[in-house]
């Protein structure tokens, strides 16, 4: 990924949507056809669009979102 920001330096949907696509699909493990792989969400709105789920869907990928409220305890419980 060539370092895209949006205007307003905050992430957005489209940002997301750029970095899932073309950047984080390389660092996918190989899995046997039918095995998914489990991906986990801090909850941000830009993490949200159908696109978005049916590519995952797509891919054999399930996504689960934490509410963003809980966002600090879920980054502190997965960086321990």
């Amino acid at each position: 990924m060539d370092g895209t920001i949006s205007a307003t330096g905050c992430s957005n949907t489209d940002i997301f949507r750029q970095y899932i696509k073309n950047h984080f699909v390389k660092f996918l493990p190989t899995r046997q056809p039918g095995q998914h792989l489990l991906v986990l969400f801090d909850g941000h709105i830009s993490h949200i669009a159908i696109d978005i789920n049916d590519w995952f869907e797509a891919k054999n990928i399930r996504e689960k979102s934490t509410p963003l409220r809980d966002g600090t305890e879920f980054h502190k419980a997965i960086h321990k």
